[in-house]
């Protein structure tokens, strides 16, 4: 009877346990997708940035007669 109680208490620890790891994989596999759509927005973003950045520098060596400076449109734009 006492063998019996802690054969059943092992299966049933042995299938927590196995649930639990189950449930670590998934939580790490969430983790990394998180931070990869993480670091994807950051690029782009960076490279919108650069890319505005650029294209002001280039209007005002056009001459375009603009004179507001690049800090200032900078502060206009809502950044996500």
């Amino acid at each position: 009877m006492l063998t019996r109680a802690i054969l059943k208490f092992g299966e049933a620890y042995e299938q927590a346990e196995s649930v639990k790891l189950q449930q670590v994989v998934e939580m790490e596999k969430t983790r990394m997708k998180f931070a990869k759509e993480l670091e994807l927005q950051r690029m782009q973003f960076f490279m919108k940035t650069q890319m505005e950045i650029s294209q002001l520098k280039r209007g005002r060596r056009g001459g375009n007669g603009s004179n507001h400076h690049i800090s200032d449109d900078l502060k206009l734009r809502n950044f996500p």
